[in-house]
């Protein structure tokens, strides 16, 4: 199973596979303090979370199909300083509180959150494949998210509570701008 970490892209695209889920949920816990916070309302939580999930499932496809013409060296840091961009303006929502904005960027990141993580298997795929590597690519690709699915909501929780939900959405973008870079300084994909 380790063969694919032999390769510094795959172990790249394995880094930034897990920081992008523990960002994720650093999103989400931090969002989701923030609506109830604001609004005291179960509803406008839920409307969050259609936000977040059932729409950008609709728009991801399209939006995958556009970034897989461009190098993915290049698309898919772009996707992550997007990511970044939008968690910096729900970073400035937290305190110009408007929930149908947090929805509408909370949506719009959600669609760049499924492309990213399409186009990041898609490259590990065309990378391991030819050495028959990519079951246990697949496998560490996994593990990284159920680590980062694991570790996020404490971390978000303990980040959220000791520095405040604003903090917890900067600390978010910075992690998609990290990813970016790790990406970006990667070689070719």
């Amino acid at each position: 199973l380790t063969a694919p970490l032999r390769r510094p892209l795959f172990r790249r695209l394995a880094a930034s596979y897990a920081i992008n889920e523990l960002g994720d949920w650093m999103g989400l816990i931090a969002l989701s303090v923030l609506v109830y916070d604001e609004t005291g309302s179960a509803l406008a939580t839920a409307a969050l979370f259609i936000g977040t999930g059932f729409l950008p499932a609709l728009f991801a496809p399209i939006l995958v199909a556009k970034v897989e013409l461009p190098p993915p060296r290049f698309a898919l840091p772009v996707l992550y300083c997007a990511e970044a961009a939008a968690f910096g303006a729900l970073a400035l929502l937290a305190t110009n509180f408007s929930l149908a904005g947090v929805i509408v960027i909370a949506a719009i990141d959600g669609a760049l959150m499924l492309a990213g993580r399409s186009l990041t298997r898609a490259v590990a795929a065309s990378l391991l494949e030819p050495a028959g590597e990519l079951r246990a690519g697949n496998a560490i690709l996994n593990v990284a998210f159920t680590g980062g699915a694991a570790v996020g909501p404490a971390l978000a929780g303990v980040v959220v509570a000791t520095f405040g939900v604003q903090t917890a959405l900067l600390l978010d973008a910075i992690s998609f701008y990290a990813i970016a870079w790790i990406l970006l300084t990667a070689g070719t994909m």
